[in-house]
């Protein structure tokens, strides 16, 4: 739980929950631009606290395809 309360402070994280706004992408686009963060740390807590399943917001997240070397 360190990383996640050094990513997003525990007060802020509580506050947000209990607002019920994280539901709604732009509450946690908002969160996430406050927090200076990108949206996909607030996304997979989220999820990894079974707040939203692994389906919702994924579009927040970056996706990156890595390119084979070839030798």
């Amino acid at each position: 739980m360190f990383a996640s309360n050094f990513l997003i402070p525990a007060g802020e994280w509580r506050r947000f929950i209990q607002s019920g706004k994280y539901k709604s992408k732009q509450a946690v686009l908002a969160f996430s631009d406050d927090l200076d963060i990108s949206p996909a740390i607030v996304i997979g807590r989220l999820q990894h606290e079974g707040l939203l399943p692994y389906t919702h917001m994924n579009d927040l997240r970056r996706r990156y395809k890595f390119k084979e070397e070839n030798n």
